[in-house]
C-alpha cells in the first residue's frame, strides 16, 4: 500500500463559489499621515471609497452615526457619500495610511456594498497590512506598477477583508513574530565585525516580549534558549572564518564573541563533535563536514497543497497528447 504523505493536503475547488474580478476598480490616491494626539480632521463628505490603516496610535473615527475606535493594525473601510470625522487620541504620535479608490458595479459573488464599511480588527502581522504597505511604497512615477501591481493588490486586500471571520487563521508554518524579531536582532549583532555583547534582557526588549515568554517560544520552536541560539550563530560565523580566512583560532575566538580560545574550542566541540582545529585541517584536505546546528533542524517543514481535480484533469490531457 502506498504511503500517504502527511505534508500534502488535497482540496476540491470544483464547487467553490466565485468572486468575479472587480472591473471598475481604480486607485485615486494613496498616502500616509503623521499626526499628534488631539488633532482632528473633518467632518467631510467622503468623495470615494477609502481604506484606512492605522499603523500606530489610537484613532477615534466617525462614519455617519457610527463611532469606531481603531488601534494599531486595524483597518476601516469608508464608503463614498458618508460623512466621516477623525480624532487622534492617546499620548504618542499617530500614523495612518489611506487608499482612495473608485469602484464600478460590484461583481458577481461579492457581498453587497452596504456591508463593506466598518472596522476590521486584524492580528499582526496580517496579509492585508503587508498589501497596504506595498501600495504605499509604490513609486509615484511608475503608472505601470499602479495598474499592473497596485490595483490587483488592492482587490486582493478587499477580498481578504470581506471574507471576514469565515477565513480561518493561517497555519503556523514559520516562527512566532517575537522569535523572528529576536533572531534578526541577534543576527545583526553577531555578524558585525566588532564584537557586541548583549544579554537576555537586551534580546527580550528587542523582541518586545518578556524574558519568560521569549524563552518558552525559543524552546518550543527551536529547542534552545535565546542565548544558546546566539552562541550557535557565533559558531556558524566561526565556521565561515575557519573555511575562508587564515585567522588563528585565538583571533577567531575573539572576533566571534567568545571569552577565550578554550571557551571557543569547548563550545565548538560540544556542538559539532569535532574541534575547530580538526575541522579546518579536514576542510583544507577536501573533507567537508555538514555542520547543521540544532536550531536550523527545528525550522518548520514545507506545506504542500494540491488541487486534486485540477491535477487529474491535467494528467488526463497529457495522456491524450494535449499540452498543458
Amino acid at each position: 500500500m502506498a504511503r500517504r504523505d502527511g505534508l500534502i493536503s488535497k482540496i476540491d475547488l470544483s464547487r467553490s463559489p466565485r468572486w468575479e474580478p472587480l472591473r471598475g476598480l481604480r486607485i485615486l490616491a494613496v498616502g500616509t499621515r503623521h499626526d499628534l494626539p488631539g488633532a482632528t480632521f473633518g467632518p467631510r463628505e467622503q468623495f470615494s471609497w477609502e481604506v484606512v490603516w492605522l499603523r500606530a496610535g489610537v484613532l477615534d473615527m466617525q462614519i455617519d452615526d457610527r463611532r469606531l475606535r481603531l488601534r494599531a493594525g486595524d483597518v476601516a473601510i469608508v464608503p463614498p457619500g458618508a460623512v466621516d470625522r477623525y480624532e487622534w487620541t492617546g499620548e504618542r504620535r499617530i500614523v495612518h495610511s489611506f487608499v482612495h479608490f473608485d469602484l464600478g458595479p460590484v461583481a458577481r459573488g461579492w457581498p453587497p456594498r452596504e456591508g463593506w464599511s466598518g472596522r476590521y480588527a486584524l492580528a499582526e502581522p496580517h496579509f492585508v497590512q503587508h498589501a497596504l504597505d506595498t501600495l504605499t511604497a509604490l513609486p509615484i512615477d511608475r503608472p505601470d506598477l499602479w495598474t499592473v501591481v497596485g490595483t490587483p493588490i488592492l482587490e486582493l486586500a478587499l477580498r481578504v477583508l470581506l471574507v471576514g471571520p469565515t477565513l480561518p487563521p493561517a497555519p503556523q508554518v514559520g516562527l512566532p513574530a517575537c522569535v523572528d524579531r529576536a533572531l534578526d536582532w541577534m543576527r545583526a549583532r553577531v555578524t558585525n565585525e566588532g564584537v557586541e555583547r548583549f544579554s537576555l534582557v537586551d534580546v527580550a526588549r528587542a523582541a518586545r516580549v518578556d524574558r519568560a515568554h521569549l524563552c518558552r517560544a525559543f524552546r518550543s520552536h527551536l529547542d534552545v534558549t535565546p542565548m544558546q541560539c546566539a552562541r550557535l550563530m557565533r559558531l556558524d560565523r566561526a565556521v565561515a572564518k575557519l573555511e575562508r580566512s587564515d585567522d588563528g583560532i585565538k583571533e577567531i575566538a575573539e572576533t566571534t564573541g567568545f571569552a577565550n580560545t578554550f571557551h571557543f574550542s569547548r563550545c565548538f566541540t560540544a556542538t559539532f563533535r569535532i574541534s575547530p582545529t580538526r575541522y579546518r585541517e579536514d576542510f583544507h584536505r577536501g573533507v567537508v563536514h555538514r555542520l547543521v546546528t540544532p536550531a536550523l533542524e527545528r525550522l518548520a517543514a514545507q506545506r504542500i497543497v494540491v488541487n486534486e481535480p485540477a491535477l487529474s484533469r491535467a494528467q488526463h490531457r497529457r495522456v491524450r497528447g494535449v499540452a498543458v
